[in-house]
């Protein structure tokens, strides 16, 4: 389920305005369909318009119009306009600039709306029955955006996720050397990731546009787990020369490193829950239950698995050499670092502060044309469709009259005239549609003949009130009230500020309404526009308040842990620094943070604590046993250096095939977290060993 207006729960005012507003008129599921030779004299219209209401389709369609449908209606009774006056009054709503391009816009049943994959194959079959290939048909419109993030969301989870473990797979085998160990490793973290899904089908609960993301990033929360226990069973083989005890031994050795790191993460993960964003909401939750699931698995199978088939001896091999290769960069880093620990630390902060300065700039999107890549069909039909027919995001006005309000119909039309004028003056507004778009032109002059045609004009239009309610451009309450309402489009393709212009359309509005006598009438902004601008601000303020979460029930975790305030807050430090720097960054190059970008804040600081947690335990063990501090952190690196480097690796590169997706929330999901891997092992083995070596 990936239906942006669904994304906000009800409380808010904008939810509450749109549901309103979808009880009084209905809901915007409707496809816009239109062909390359689609115009005004293309018999065709028709027949498809009849096809889709006929038979089995009837479940499907509640309505089908057309430009053409709709200019045949402006010049017949009770409207009477000219045809050109019916041309200019309808284009930029289903008529191109040429006057001439049209459409059909398909009204959906709520069957119809709920099975979006059967909707759009009735439609390609009835222009196929009239020789209108589904290569020609461009079409748009709310029920097509959800149908493209399904097909792009089933992509990824089904192309995307095989490939990553595959990769992972690939640089784990690379690292561990032997491909009975590695078939291991893979395989526990494969069945969490399952099972993590599986938590998600008995809840009962629909994957949506961040949901599919949740068997991936388990996946390679819990290789990394994997990877760290191994490494712990190595040193027990080393020092107990013991095989059959050997993964007891590891399990003593690292169920304390590797609960905390788990539980970190998870709880990183569960601050989501913050968020009043649906799709952030469900990601945060399930994906923190399946980090703890998942290690609940790693315990239970990786130390069977190791018992009943032992890896093999380490040899020198491929595997080898790349481990040391890395440990030789490694020991080369460690003695810089420590030698230049008060460098390391200004040039750390220095840069941490740059970066959080710029945080207060950072722009968040929701928009259509952020969620897919700009070569995939659904950019390209909307840009197609935007023109040669129109535009398709709407914004709506809803002028509601009290009962009591002494306006006349006719004088209520003048005034949405009026707006829609204005309204059509804003240069993102492609056109406007309501009821006065139907008002015949009223003659200004004097005489009786002019007073005479303005009263029977006054009576038609007081009489095709009917009309207007059958069209949803009027509701009249049973108490008398009366809502009008005005739907201006706007392009998809347009970058807009939506806070500047829902303003805008508001200053546009105003005026009339208080220059208007006889009652008090509300206007009422509603539509997809400003549910996705609400959705924005939340995003924003949501990215803060669950990375601040994160922030503080990390902290107290690694307090209650070391018992030392000033040492867990200055611990922080290293942890906090891949996000502020990272985001910070994004900030700086203008790019905007989507859903896939907001969701890794958190989770990066979860990852960060992570590896904080492995380098610390064997910091404090190496102190314990009586080593300096220079020598403990030496220990450390030794210990677990190698360790965070691989998983940084099969993680990241586990991550790396999410680049070709066209769906940009996985897409940008993937390129943030490779970026915040690397910043958390910066933090991890270059900011953190300086401060231990600090006073």
């Amino acid at each position: 389920d990936n239906d942006v207006r669904n994304w906000l729960p009800s409380g808010y005012l904008e939810t509450d305005q749109y549901d309103t507003f979808v009880r009084k008129f209905e809901r915007d599921d409707v496809v816009v369909v239109a062909w390359p030779d689609c115009t005004l004299a293309d018999d065709r219209l028709e027949k498809i318009g009849e096809s889709l209401i006929s038979g089995e389709n009837t479940r499907l369609f509640h309505r089908v119009i057309s430009g053409r449908s709709l200019a045949r209606e402006l010049v017949s009774e009770p409207f009477d306009l000219s045809p050109r006056v019916a041309i200019d009054r309808l284009q930029g709503i289903l008529l191109g600039e040429d006057g001439r391009s049209t459409a059909i816009v398909c009204v959906l049943t709520n069957e119809g709306a709920s099975d979006r994959p059967e909707t759009v194959r009735a439609i390609i079959n009835a222009a196929q029955e009239f020789g209108i290939s589904s290569d020609n048909l461009h079409m748009g419109g709310p029920t097509i955006d959800q149908l493209a993030l399904e097909e792009e969301s089933r992509k990824s989870l089904q192309q995307f996720v095989g490939l990553s473990a595959l990769l992972a797979g690939l640089v784990a085998w690379l690292c561990l050397g032997q491909l009975r160990l590695t078939i291991v490793v893979l395989a526990v973290p494969l069945y969490g990731a399952s099972f993590s899904l599986a938590i998600v089908y008995f809840a009962g609960t629909p994957l949506n546009l961040i949901m599919i993301i949740l068997p991936t990033l388990v996946y390679v929360l819990g290789l990394s787990g994997a990877i760290h226990l191994v490494n712990y069973y190595w040193d027990a083989i080393k020092e107990t020369n013991d095989v059959v005890t050997a993964p007891y031994e590891a399990v003593v050795r690292g169920w304390a490193p590797c609960c905390l790191a788990s539980l970190t993460t998870g709880l990183g993960l569960i601050s989501l829950l913050v968020s009043d964003i649906r799709p952030v909401e469900d990601f945060g939750w399930f994906s923190g239950v399946g980090v703890m699931a998942s290690l609940a698995v790693m315990f239970l199978l990786l130390p069977s698995a190791l018992q009943v088939c032992p890896p093999k001896p380490r040899s020198e091999n491929a595997s080898q050499k790349f481990s040391g290769w890395l440990e030789s960069g490694l020991g080369f880093g460690q003695r810089v670092i420590l030698a230049r620990h008060r460098v390391t630390i200004f040039f750390s902060v220095a840069i941490m502060l740059i970066a959080g300065w710029s945080l207060q700039n950072l722009q968040t999107t929701v928009s259509l044309q952020a969620r897919f890549s700009e070569d995939s069909r659904v950019i390209k039909d909307y840009l197609w469709l935007e023109n040669h027919v129109g535009s398709l995001v709407p914004m709506e006005v809803i002028l509601k009259f009290p009962a009591d309000h002494t306006l006349s119909t006719m004088d209520r039309l003048r005034l949405m005239q009026k707006v829609s004028e204005s309204l059509n003056e804003i240069d993102e507004v492609g056109g406007t549609l309501s009821a006065a778009t139907f008002t015949p032109t009223i003659s200004k002059g004097g005489g009786v003949g002019a007073a005479a045609r303005r009263a029977a004009i006054a009576r038609k239009m007081e009489g095709a009130k009917d009309r207007f309610i059958d069209a949803k451009l009027l509701h009249i309450e049973s108490n008398g009230v009366e809502s009008w309402r005005i739907s201006a489009r706007v392009a998809a393709s347009n970058t807009l500020d939506y806070g500047r212009f829902i303003q805008d359309f508001r200053d546009r509005v105003k005026p009339f309404i208080a220059e208007t006598e006889g009652g008090q009438i509300e206007a009422i902004y509603t539509g997809v526009i400003p549910l996705i601008y609400k959705a924005q601000r939340v995003l924003f303020r949501d990215l803060f308040e669950s990375f601040l979460t994160a922030f503080v029930v990390i902290f107290f975790v690694i307090l209650v842990i070391f018992r030392q305030p000033l040492g867990a807050l200055i611990t922080m430090a290293p942890n906090i620094f891949p996000a502020v720097v990272i985001f910070g960054g994004m900030t700086l190059v203008g790019f905007k943070v989507d859903l896939g970008c907001m969701v890794t804040a958190s989770v990066a600081m979860g990852i960060a604590v992570d590896d904080t947690m492995h380098f610390l335990t064997w910091f404090r063990r190496g102190t314990r046993n009586g080593m300096s501090r220079t020598e403990s952190i030496q220990h450390a690196y030794r210990h677990c250096g190698l360790a965070l480097i691989q998983t940084t690796l099969i993680c990241g590169l586990g991550f790396f095939v999410f680049q070709f997706s066209s769906y940009n929330p996985t897409k940008h999901f993937a390129e943030t977290m490779i970026l915040l891997l690397v910043g958390a092992l910066v933090g991890d083995l270059i900011f953190l060993p300086a401060i231990l070596q600090s006073r």
